[in-house]
């Protein structure tokens, strides 16, 4: 008779102890989902109801809408949480929608949090979703933009703003040259709203010398390239 590992005995007292929750609305878990079963249902509602890509080219898993939607409350979640269930889930959804579009990478590349939200938070969410992403690609993550200090906040500008902030709030780290050279990119971020930053970020990663960025997102806003359906706003 084979005797469980330790690790084995800790991970079930901890799961008796504090069992999982859905990462949307909080209820009990029953099976492997992160997901209840009712919000699963909701999901997956949001996610043939995207109209992916965007007219801007940015692929996106569904809308970050006004109301209490699945997608909204795992985004703002991840703002604030290094929970890893919940990276490993939004990566896993990101990488499903990759693979519709038969995209592989060498690297998987995040859009950078500003210095004072992470310091703010405690949390890169971006960073940590394009590590998972990376993992469950099989392919490299590189820390490849940095973000510049004392810039503003995209959420407080109007759009043309934006597109001024954002080409002036981002550089290439010192290293991330010689790596990147001819290379494809996977450019990950939590929410795509304009688009001034993805399009800023994609300007420097082809500058280096990359010869392909595909943008990625958990959610798009009605901001960016086209506007929600009604229904869905």
């Amino acid at each position: 008779m084979t005797l469980p590992s330790p690790l084995l005995v800790l991970k079930k007292v901890i799961i008796f102890i504090y069992p999982p929750r859905c990462l949307c609305c909080g209820r009990l878990l029953s099976g492997e989902s992160p997901l209840c079963p009712a919000c699963l249902d909701k999901w997956h509602a949001e996610r043939q109801g995207a109209a992916s890509p965007r007219e801007d080219g940015i692929l996106y898993l569904a809308y970050y809408t006004k109301t209490h939607s699945v997608a909204r409350r795992l985004v703002l979640r991840a703002k604030n949480s290094n929970e890893r269930r919940l990276y490993l889930f939004l990566a896993g959804e990101l990488s499903k929608l990759l693979a519709q579009h038969n995209i592989t990478a060498d690297y998987v590349v995040n859009v950078p949090r500003s210095p004072a939200a992470v310091r703010n938070t405690g949390v890169d969410q971006s960073g940590l979703l394009a590590r998972a992403l990376a993992h469950i690609m099989g392919t490299k993550y590189l820390n490849a933009l940095r973000h510049k200090r004392r810039t503003r906040a995209q959420k407080t500008l109007d759009a043309s703003q934006r597109a001024a902030n954002a080409s002036s709030s981002f550089r290439l780290a010192r290293k991330a040259k010689k790596s990147l050279a001819g290379c494809t990119v996977v450019l990950v971020d939590d929410v795509a709203t304009t688009g001034t930053t993805f399009a800023a970020c994609e300007k420097l990663l082809l500058s280096a010398g990359v010869s392909s960025v595909v943008k990625i997102a958990v959610a798009s806003s009605e901001r960016g390239g086209q506007k929600q359906p009604k229904n869905m706003a």
